[in-house]
């Protein structure tokens, strides 16, 4: 089997932060649109309670994330001006991205560092290549995240969903082992209260080169989480799975051995489900694919949420499949979900 493709959400919405960060020091107002004059679709309510596009490529209210929201519920924000705009714009659940904060506090760890951290495969190795990691760690933790709490401040009563960890099984550079993570929602809690949790779960199973270093078996869902995240997708494998219901069905539920529905049930939590919208070497996935995620995804009592991943024009990545691009540049892949659940 291919392999898994070792995603950087982690590091493409780090990227797209310091994008944000160099934007916002530019003036924008002029470009920035109102809301009456921007055409979007009819607005109408979820069969979700959390319904989206992953969408942070954003220091205003730009006509796409007006657009966005006109169909939607759920909107991410990786900065605190970000969550503002948000929640200037409506979003009912405003989902808030801490991987600037968990970089934040690995750039601090690797500067205090007399000796560069080793790297594998280009991945640098935090958790072993730090003398007192663990420690060190969720220390910084507590500081960063009493920081970040101050610096939301007029938008935090808005942000109802931190975003605390993305596939921590394949990032054991970061997350060595099931306390450390079960720690890190445990942390969070003291600082935030009763805010709701989140992380996206995934793995690697498959004996690997054990250079490999995101390669490994799942991790539960922390006890004190909130919400699981699980992202099956189909485009990687789109050549295995037919474009009928029962099909993509299996796949979802079962047939993925990545990440799939049915794993995640066994935690008895609420689910949101990712769902596949990236571009492939400017191709997009078959119409009959989303169709079908959302019609299947809609009937299960279990799946609180149904986010579309990744929205920004700006998201690129090259894999060994191709270059990967995010929805925005396929405006008619876009349309297909803008009318989701018009039926």
């Amino acid at each position: 089997m291919r392999t898994h493709m070792s995603k950087t959400l982690l590091r493409s919405i780090i990227n797209v932060s310091f994008t944000f960060l160099a934007a916002c020091g530019q003036d924008a107002s002029s470009a920035t649109p109102r809301l009456e004059d921007v055409e979007s679709p009819a607005p109408r309510n979820s069969n979700f309670e959390y319904y989206g596009w992953f969408l942070v490529d954003y220091s205003s209210p730009t006509a796409d994330l007006i657009r966005v929201r006109a169909y939607t519920n759920t909107g991410f924000a990786v900065s605190p001006p970000q969550a503002q705009i948000l929640r200037d714009l409506g979003f009912k659940h405003i989902v808030y991205v801490t991987a600037s904060t968990d970089q934040a506090i690995l750039d601090q760890l690797e500067a205090e560092l007399r000796a560069p951290i080793p790297l594998t495969n280009n991945t640098k190795l935090y958790a072993t290549g730090i003398p007192n990691y663990r420690e060190k760690y969720f220390s910084l933790y507590r500081i960063k995240l009493v920081e970040l709490k101050e610096s939301l401040t007029s938008s935090l009563e808005a942000i109802d969903v931190f975003y605390l960890a993305d596939e921590p099984a394949l990032n054991r550079h970061v997350y060595p082992d099931q306390a450390f993570l079960d720690q890190k929602v445990t942390e969070f809690e003291h600082v935030f209260g009763d805010k709701k949790t989140m992380m996206v779960f995934a793995q690697y199973p498959e004996p690997r080169d054990p250079l490999v270093v995101w390669a490994g078996e799942h991790f539960a869902p922390p006890p004190a989480l909130d919400i699981v995240g699980v992202d099956p997708y189909i485009f990687w494998n789109s050549e295995e799975i037919a474009c009928d219901t029962n099909s993509i069905r299996r796949w979802l539920y079962e047939t993925n051995p990545y990440s799939n529905i049915n794993w995640a049930k066994q935690y008895r939590k609420p689910l949101i489900v990712i769902g596949d919208a990236q571009i492939l070497d400017g191709k997009a996935l078959d119409s009959c694919y989303p169709q079908a995620t959302f019609d299947i995804l809609k009937a299960d009592r279990d799946v609180t949420g149904l986010i579309w991943y990744q929205y920004d024009k700006s998201y690129n990545e090259v894999s060994g499949w191709g270059a990967i691009s995010g929805a925005a540049n396929a405006p008619e892949f876009v349309r297909v979900i803008e009318n989701l659940g018009k039926k």
